[in-house]
């Protein structure tokens, strides 16, 4: 039955702040980049939010093996 079924993805709503948590002046082209370059100092100084958010965004990321996922950020 499975087989037959369309996958839906899982879309993720987060936010341009989780840049608060990782390393300055970089370009960020794919998510791996995201997880390679968090810098725990900067995130220990961004709020609760960002933290949050970039955590959340990670275990989408994660999930991804597993099901479609979309990260979006509005800004």
């Amino acid at each position: 039955l499975t087989r037959y079924t369309k996958k839906k993805a899982f879309i993720f709503i987060s936010t341009i702040s989780i840049y608060n948590c990782l390393k300055p002046s970089k370009i960020y082209e794919e998510e791996t980049d995201l997880v390679r370059n968090f810098s725990p100092l900067r995130a220990h100084k961004a709020s609760g939010y960002s933290q949050s958010k970039y955590v959340a965004e990670n275990l989408v990321y994660k999930a991804g093996s597993v099901l479609p996922t979309i990260v979006i950020r509005p800004a």
